[in-house]
């Protein structure tokens, strides 16, 4: 039954053996899904080209993902500088869609097709350390829920930078369902909150600042680093910063790895 939350009686353990396939399925390495709009084009190829300059090793797969109507220029360099990085590149063009919220439908159609795990990486998510990716699979691998992401204080629901099952369009059926084009974050966290691990101490993420500050939610500037000291606020042991829009986050990084 669809509602259900409780099921008596199995004895022989094959319901328990299908609930955890359904939920934990085994597979590779996550994918890096990485969608880009024309407007953020250039954040993106920045990004790709900082993470060459950590010199990760190659050890998962990038997808693109993308209107048809982006500059083929653009996309050409994104996927020449990823190749660099990731151990494979391919690409998922797609028709032009109204707002975030389809475009993650779209890639979690996809990755559903595909049977594999990934990350949601926009441009604006930032890796901090040359390890992040096995960090973070690593984590992912022993955590023991479908869902891994940053809870938002006080707002009690998953940020959308996080990594995702291959089944995730199956476990958030009226998130799929909903026509509102913004806050898929929002929209699933009824339906998969008791799925998620809270992986705060891995993604910083910070929606905004005010006087300085980063905060994670409410009304504020984008946060931005003008200096090396702005990168003292980030947290200690995250390996993913989310989200820097005007690129300033990856020149401090850029000036202290010097």
């Amino acid at each position: 039954q669809k509602e259900a939350v409780l099921y008596h009686r199995c004895k022989d353990g094959s319901l328990i053996r299908l609930l955890r396939e359904q939920l934990f399925p085994k597979s590779d390495n996550f994918v890096v899904a990485y969608p880009f709009f024309p407007m953020d084009a250039d954040l993106a190829l920045k990004n790709i080209r900082w993470m060459r300059e950590l010199r990760q090793p190659r050890t998962h797969e990038m997808r693109l993902f993308y209107e048809t109507t982006t500059d083929r220029k653009i996309v050409n360099a994104i996927a020449e500088a990823a190749s660099e990085v990731f151990s494979g590149v391919k690409h998922t063009p797609y028709r032009p869609v109204a707002g975030p919220n389809a475009a993650w439908k779209v890639v979690a159609l996809e990755m559903q097709r595909v049977k594999r795990p990934w990350l949601w990486m926009e441009p604006d998510a930032v890796p901090l350390r040359q390890d992040w990716l096995m960090t973070l699979q690593t984590k992912y691998s022993r955590c023991g829920k479908p869902f891994f992401g940053p809870i938002v204080p006080d707002m009690h629901h998953m940020n959308g930078t996080a990594i995702y099952p291959w089944n995730t369009p199956e476990l958030c059926p009226r998130t799929f369902a909903d026509p509102n084009p913004y806050g898929f974050d929002v929209l699933m966290s009824g339906e998969v909150s008791s799925l998620i691990h809270d992986a705060s101490d891995m993604f910083h993420h910070t929606w905004v600042e005010r006087s300085g500050q980063l905060k994670p939610h409410g009304p504020g500037e984008y946060p931005t680093f003008p200096h090396a000291e702005s990168l003292k606020r980030l947290k200690k042991g995250a390996v993913l910063f989310h989200r820097n829009k005007d690129g300033t986050l990856i020149d401090r990084l850029r000036e202290a790895k010097r």
